[in-house]
């Protein structure tokens, strides 16, 4: 049940990165395998969003939580996996950039929650990349992190379908394969 009435929340798993770019192309891939298994309920939006920079709000407009899967530099072992909350990407900053999609995501989710009243819950999914130069194909360690990206997005999505009250604090986690 959700405050609006009985309402399901409104949950979304964006993948961002470009498919051409090695390690890039892993927010992609996780959220089109999640999207062929049917691993969410229909009304939970699956969809590769490529590399959207400031378009990407008005997909944020209409929804209660969202997770963005993406490679991110955060500094951490090749394939390390990683909950980045929205509190530590708004507090990131523009510059130097940690994934390509970032100054997007920050910009967009200060739009959105301007016009909300209050804050959207959302979370950077990421993995730190190996490679991600033009035709590179998936590094082996970020290949090997699929299956954690995986779960770790399901078990993200579970807890908000579960809560009563969104949005709420999301607690960051770090897994190293």
């Amino acid at each position: 049940m959700h405050p609006r009435g009985g309402a399901l929340p409104r949950v979304a798993v964006f993948g961002l990165g470009n498919t051409l770019l090695g390690d890039d192309a892993v927010g992609p891939r996780v959220v089109d395998s999640l999207e062929a298994e049917g691993a969410f309920p229909e009304h939970v939006t699956v969809q590769d969003l490529g590399t959207p920079g400031l378009d990407l709000t008005p997909y944020l407009l209409d929804i209660d939580a969202v997770l963005f899967v993406d490679a991110v530099r955060m500094g951490a072992a090749p394939g390390t996996v990683r909950v980045l909350a929205r509190e530590e990407l708004l507090e990131i900053p523009l510059s130097p950039r940690v994934s390509p999609h970032d100054p997007g995501v920050q910009q967009a989710l200060q739009v959105v929650e301007l016009q909300r009243g209050q804050p959207l819950d959302a979370a950077v999914l990421g993995v730190e990349p190996v490679d991600m130069t033009l035709g590179a194909p998936l590094s082996p360690a970020v290949a090997a992190a699929i299956p954690t990206l995986k779960r770790t997005a399901l078990e993200w999505v579970q807890a908000r379908l579960s809560q009563s009250d969104l949005p709420s604090p999301e607690e960051p986690h770090e897994t190293s394969r």
